[in-house]
């Protein structure tokens, strides 16, 4: 990290979530309920699209989840159904070592080649500071491969930030404790092979550590001209259905193709769709993580909740989708 200690402000606030503290946390909390209550039943979630019930009972315990990035009125009460599941997993740790939340986010507007790293040392969010935990993003430094972001790169991008005001929620009782080593935030650009397998191999130790928990910041289908993606199914059987079904079906193969945790596959499905999936890098490397942790079928993943910013029924239209998932390990 750089030898001058700085605060990351919270450069989205106000525009694409509310700066108001006491507003926010009130948005919060209600989606974090919203999702407790409506997790148990598939009832239409009024996006177009009803989600299957998922059986999380012998899956294990929380690992990761796969979070949007969106602004919250977009993507908020979708980004809840996983951080609910995050939040339980950091109240019922019981080691008291102290936790430490590392995401993985694309970089929009960066052209990055492999990773970087942050040299905040706190990063401002209106629920309160959020201290980076300093000594695993040195250790990290050390292995030579991460670029460090410049303050201007990193408060220009959102993937990040828009994470934080739900991880300060999830761990605000470890704050006041004492007990949060802090967030290992960590952008993920074009990698190879090579560097995929270096950095999985990296950070594959925090993955088995259970005091460590991973956010995978993601969108998922960006549907419209204005994305220069206007996928349509070539099944001349789907000729007359909405667009938006397409799509729906469309990220519905990549949520599967993600939950197989072969990267392979994943690879694969991004190759024969181009589906644009703004996070694919951070789940690629994720799932690779996976294979280096010692794979197999430790593991499960489970897509909680899916939404779309709109329907698509024409070309001129456009929507993002949105989707929640979850990491477990037994």
């Amino acid at each position: 990290a750089a030898a001058s200690s700085w605060k990351r402000r919270a450069s989205h606030a106000g525009s694409w979530y509310t700066d108001n503290a006491s507003a926010l946390e009130k948005q919060l909390t209600d989606w974090l309920a919203n999702a407790s209550k409506s997790s148990g039943s598939n009832e239409d979630n009024n996006d177009g699209a009803s989600d299957p019930v998922v059986d999380m009972r012998n899956c294990g315990s929380l690992k990761a989840i796969i979070s949007p990035h969106a602004g919250y009125r977009y993507s908020g009460s979708v980004a809840a159904y996983s951080y609910r599941l995050l939040a339980q997993a950091i109240d019922s740790l019981s080691s008291n070592a102290p936790v430490r939340v590392f995401i993985l986010a694309p970089s929009h507007h960066y052209r990055l080649n492999g990773c970087a790293l942050s040299s905040a040392d706190c990063l401002a969010t209106p629920l309160g500071d959020l201290a980076v935990d300093l000594a695993t993003v040195s250790a990290l430094n050390s292995a030579g491969k991460f670029e460090i972001l410049s303050r201007n790169c990193d408060e220009a991008e959102h993937s990040v930030e828009m994470q934080l005001p739900y991880v300060a929620m999830a761990t605000a009782k470890l704050r006041a404790s004492g007990r949060f080593a802090g967030v290992v935030p960590i952008l993920v650009g074009q990698c190879s092979p090579a560097q995929t397998a270096f950095y999985a191999d990296l950070l594959a130790p925090h993955l088995l550590d259970p005091a460590s928990l991973f956010v995978v910041s993601s969108d998922f289908c960006h549907w419209g001209r204005r994305f220069r993606y206007t996928w349509r199914d070539p099944d001349p059987q789907r000729a007359g259905e909405p667009i938006w079904q397409g799509i729906e079906r469309l990220d519905r193969l990549g949520m599967r193709a993600i939950e197989s945790l072969e990267a392979g596959q994943f690879a694969d499905y991004l190759d024969n769709f181009g589906n644009t999936i703004c996070g694919r890098k951070p789940i690629a490397l994720l799932l690779s993580t996976l294979a280096a942790a010692g794979g197999g079928n430790r593991w499960t993943m489970r897509f909680l909740r899916y939404a779309q910013s709109s329907k698509c029924f024409s070309e001129e239209d456009s929507s993002v989708s949105y989707a929640a998932g979850a990491l477990f390990s037994r």
